[in-house]
C-alpha cells in the first residue's frame, strides 16, 4: 500500500501489479532451488544439526574426565539442558526454588520461555529422573559432583543453581570452543560423519527433542515432548491437549536414557534408607559437615540429599572412570576416611514404599518376565545339582545314588543309607519354584490383550447353564478351515482353572477330551 500512496496508483492496479510480482518470486524460489540442487557446496540442512545421542554420551564422559573444574560446571549444564529439552538461556536463569523433589524425581519449573514472555501458562514440572544403568549421563549424578565441586551457598550466589551474570555465553564458549575441538570429540565426530561447526548449544535441544520422540518405536506422544520443549501446537491442540504428569515422567525416564526395552525403565534412584533415629542422626551430621549453607532449607537439604546418595552409589564408576588426582576426590567427602564407608551401609535403590512413575504398561511386563528368567534359572541349576549327586557312587555299595529306590543296603546288611527323603525335599522345593514361576505366568497372561482369552477368564464364574461354551448335548459347529465339536455341559471344570489354562485350552483345545481349539467355534 505505500507504493499505492507513493506514485499514486490504482488500487485496481495495484492488484495486478501484485499478481505479477507474486508469480516472478515463486519463478525465482523455484531457480534459486534448482540451482542449489546442483551446487555441491550448499548446506542441504538449515541451522544447527541436532546432537546425536551417541556424541551426548561421548561429551559427557570426556566432561567427566577432565581435571578443569568448568568443565564438570559444563557438563551439568549440559545435561540439565539436555534433560530438561530446554534453551541454553532457560537453564541459565534456573534458581533453588525452581526445584523440587518428590517420590522418585526430581522436579524443575521454568518461570520464562520464549513463547510465554508474560507468565501466562500454567507453570507445570518437568520430571527428570535418574539413569542408573548409564552413570555418565546421569543429571542426579552430574548435580551431586557439581554441588560437592562448587558449593551450596543459596544466599550469596542469589539463589542461582549456576551463579553469574553470563552463564549462557560462558558455556557456549566451553561448548563451541573447548569441547568440540578436542581431539576424543573429534574422532566421534568424524565417525558419525559431523563437524565442529555442525553443532551449538541449540543442538542439545534438538537433540533431546528428536531423541525422545524418535529414539524408540515406543516413544511418548507427540504433545507431551511439546509441552515439556515449549512449543507451540496450534489453537486446538493448545486448547484441548493439556500437560498429565504421567505423560510428562514418561518423557523424563525417556530424556535421561533409560532403556525403553528393558525392565531397567522402571528404576528407581538411590537413597538412604532409614530404619532408625540413630541412622538419621549418622546421616544428618555428614551432611551438616559437607553442605553447612542448607541447613533451615529444607527442600534443597532433600535435593542435596538425593543427588548425594547417587555419588555413594556410583563410587566405583567414578573412581573406574575419572583420573585418581580429579579435583572431585580432593573434596571433603573422599578425603574424610569413615564418610563414604558410613553413607554406603545405609544406600539403597530398593523401593521402601516409593512407586516407579513414568513407566509404561509393557515395562510392567518386562518386570514380571525377568523374575521368571530369575526363577527358572534356579530351577535349572538345582536340577544339575540334583543329576550330578544322583551320578555320585554310594560309599557303600558304588553304586549311582539315583540308581537307588529308597533304601539301599550294604553288603554285610548291616547299613542302609536313606535317599528318599533327599529326594522328597528336592521335589518340595521343585513344587515350590514351578508354583511361584505358574503364579507369575498367570499373572502375565492376565495383563494380555487377546479378546479370546479374556472372554474365557470373564466366564469362568457364570452359572453352567449361561456358558456360552455349554450345552446339553454335543453339536458340532464348523468353520471355514474344519469342524470342531462343542463341548457338552459340565466337561470342563471351567470355574477351577487359572488363567494359563483356559488360555492353553482356547488356543491349543484340551488333550485329555480331543477337543480342538476353542477360539474356532463361533459366537465366541
Amino acid at each position: 500500500m505505500y507504493i499505492v500512496h507513493l506514485y499514486d496508483v490504482p488500487v485496481k492496479e495495484f492488484h495486478e501489479i501484485e499478481q505479477v510480482l507474486t508469480n516472478h518470486f515463486v519463478g525465482l524460489k523455484k531457480k534459486c532451488n534448482r540451482q542449489a540442487a546442483k551446487d555441491r557446496s550448499v548446506k542441504v540442512t538449515v541451522g544447527k544439526d541436532p546432537l546425536p545421542f551417541t556424541i551426548y554420551q561421548v561429551l559427557a564422559k570426556e566432561m567427566l574426565c577432565k581435571m578443569d573444574r568448568e568443565f564438570i560446571w559444563g557438563r551439568t549444564f549440559m545435561i540439565i539442558s539436555w534433560n530438561l529439552m530446554s534453551r541454553s538461556s532457560n537453564t541459565a536463569g534456573l534458581l533453588y526454588n525452581h526445584m523440587d523433589f518428590a517420590n522418585d524425581a526430581f522436579q524443575f519449573y521454568i518461570i520464562h520461555q520464549k513463547n510465554d514472555q508474560a507468565g501466562d501458562k500454567a507453570r507445570d514440572p518437568k520430571h527428570v529422573y535418574a539413569n542408573t544403568t548409564n552413570p555418565s549421563i546421569c543429571p542426579i549424578l552430574s548435580l551431586g559432583i557439581y554441588w560437592l565441586m562448587f558449593p551450596v551457598d543459596h544466599s550469596t550466589s542469589g539463589g542461582r543453581l549456576f551463579p553469574g551474570t553470563s552463564q549462557y555465553e560462558r558455556f557456549r564458549k566451553l561448548f563451541s570452543q573447548r569441547l568440540l575441538n578436542d581431539r576424543d570429540v573429534l574422532t566421534a565426530l568424524e565417525n558419525n560423519g559431523l563437524h565442529v561447526g555442525d553443532l551449538g548449544t541449540h543442538s542439545i535441544r534438538k537433540g533431546s527433542a528428536t531423541y525422545t520422540s524418535s529414539g524408540t518405536t515406543s516413544g511418548p506422544s507427540i504433545s507431551a515432548i511439546s509441552l515439556r520443549a515449549g512449543w507451540k501446537m496450534g489453537t486446538i491442540h493448545d486448547t484441548y491437549l493439556r500437560y498429565e504428569a504421567a505423560a510428562d515422567q514418561q518423557v523424563g525416564r525417556k530424556c535421561c536414557g533409560l532403556p525403553t526395552d528393558k525392565p531397567e525403565f522402571a528404576a528407581l534412584p538411590p537413597m538412604f534408607w532409614c530404619e532408625n533415629s540413630e541412622t538419621r542422626k549418622e546421616i544428618n551430621a555428614i551432611m551438616d559437615q559437607l553442605y553447612p549453607c542448607i541447613q533451615g532449607n529444607a527442600r534443597l537439604r532433600r535435593l542435596v540429599e538425593q543427588s548425594l546418595a547417587s555419588v555413594i552409589y556410583h563410587e566405583k564408576f567414578l573412581r573406574e572412570t575419572m583420573p585418581t588426582n580429579h579435583p572431585l576426590f580432593q573434596t571433603e567427602l573422599f578425603i574424610h576416611e569413615g564418610f563414604i564407608a558410613t553413607l554406603k551401609k545405609f544406600v539403597t535403590t530398593e523401593a521402601h514404599g516409593r512407586v516407579a512413575t513414568g513407566i509404561t504398561s509393557h515395562t510392567c511386563l518386562l518386570k514380571e518376565m525377568a523374575e521368571i528368567k530369575v526363577e527358572m534359572a534356579k530351577i535349572k541349576g538345582m536340577i544339575q545339582k540334583q543329576k550330578e549327586q544322583s551320578r555320585m557312587p554310594c560309599q557303600r555299595c558304588h553304586r549311582p545314588v539315583g540308581a537307588h529306590d529308597g533304601t539301599v543296603t550294604s553288603v554285610s546288611g548291616s547299613t542302609t543309607v536313606e535317599t528318599s527323603g533327599r529326594h522328597e525335599d528336592s521335589m518340595g522345593i521343585f513344587h515350590q519354584m514351578f508354583v511361584i514361576v505358574n503364579d507369575k505366568v498367570d499373572t502375565i497372561l492376565a495383563r494380555s490383550q487377546d479378546i479370546g482369552a479374556r472372554r474365557l477368564v470373564n466366564n469362568l464364574n457364570r452359572d453352567e447353564e449361561n456358558d456360552v461354551l455349554g450345552s446339553s448335548q454335543g453339536q458340532v459347529v464348523s468353520n471355514s478351515r474344519n469342524a470342531t465339536t462343542k463341548p457338552q455341559k459340565g466337561t470342563f471344570p471351567w470355574a477351577q482353572m487359572t488363567t494359563r489354562c483356559a488360555y492353553m485350552v482356547y488356543h491349543f483345545g484340551h488333550a485329555d477330551t480331543r477337543k480342538g481349539p476353542f477360539k474356532r467355534l463361533r459366537g465366541i
